[in-house]
């Protein structure tokens, strides 16, 4: 979504620096990527009125961030 897309060399790195293999960083990551995305929708459903439409405020918000 807006979390940029990192390389093999990036989950490599942070793997040795935290003493991870670099299949155990991705799956971290993938998981954050999953907890945020859940979070953010869930906040834009509490500041929009009922009925609105959530992923069309997604869609707003990512043509911001492009």
């Amino acid at each position: 979504m807006i979390l940029p897309e990192l390389d093999s060399e990036s989950y490599r790195s942070i793997g040795e620096r935290e003493n991870l293999s670099e299949s155990a960083v991705r799956v971290a990551a993938h998981r954050l990527k999953i907890r945020y995305q859940e979070a953010l929708r869930q906040i834009i459903a509490e500041t929009l009125g009922e009925g609105a439409d959530v992923e069309e405020e997604i869609r707003e918000l990512r043509a911001v961030f492009a």
